[in-house]
């Protein structure tokens, strides 16, 4: 069942070792999603290993395009339930978009607007 299928995903998995990397790339692209390495309108989702690796360029980018930033556990979370599953409790960073330029977000700051909406295909 290919259920990250029509998901296009940028994986921000710095300070993880390669194996565990190869394991998420392959558990997205085996059930039909598809790997970009640029943050604009066509991707779905921001997977991260730490919101601490995120740039703040992509953090930025995200905030611009309305890209939800989820945590591996929503990678892990679909796999066992064999199902593209809602974004919104996994989002760590609000894709609200700003007026002006989104703000740095640094790891431990309280995170506000989880219930924002997510892209297409991360809602059933």
């Amino acid at each position: 069942m290919a259920f990250f299928t029509n998901c296009v995903v940028v994986l921000e998995l710095k300070n993880l070792p390669f194996k565990e990397k190869q394991k998420v790339r392959l558990a997205v692209t085996d059930n039909g999603g598809s790997l970009s390495y640029v943050v604009n309108k066509q991707c779905s989702f921001i997977v991260v290993s730490s919101l601490g690796n995120l740039s703040s360029n992509r953090q930025q980018s995200a905030q611009k395009h309305q890209v939800p930033v989820v945590g591996l556990g929503y990678v892990h979370a679909c796999l066992e339930k064999k199902a593209l599953l809602p974004a919104v409790e996994h989002v760590l960073v609000s894709v609200t978009p700003t007026p002006y330029p989104a703000p740095s977000i640094q790891p431990g700051m309280p995170q506000s607007g989880l219930n924002s909406l997510c892209s297409a295909c991360c809602m059933p």
